[in-house]
């Protein structure tokens, strides 16, 4: 399933915005903290795009890119937290 033009757009502010951050010398906490205001609209992003579509707009829009990046990274250290208590 295609995404809708408000969805696209997202990306691209994602983009923008992430990009600024990194710009402004921001780090990875500032990036959260932008994303924590956008989860819901990002969720619909998530389960809306092909795998292959979100390809597309990584290598377009790489402020989106660093935000999916930092996420996989976030994921895999809860998960290895988990791993270790369990």
């Amino acid at each position: 399933m295609a995404l809708n033009p408000e969805q696209k757009q997202l990306i691209i502010d994602i983009d923008a915005n992430v990009n600024k951050i990194l710009l402004d010398n921001g780090n990875e906490k500032d990036i959260l903290l932008f994303f924590a205001g956008i989860t819901d609209s990002f969720e619909e992003i998530l389960f809306s795009c092909e795998k292959d579509e979100l390809n597309t707009y990584y290598q377009q829009y790489n402020g989106f890119y660093q935000l999916m990046k930092l996420l996989e990274k976030l994921a895999f250290k809860v998960s290895e937290h988990k791993n270790k208590k369990g």
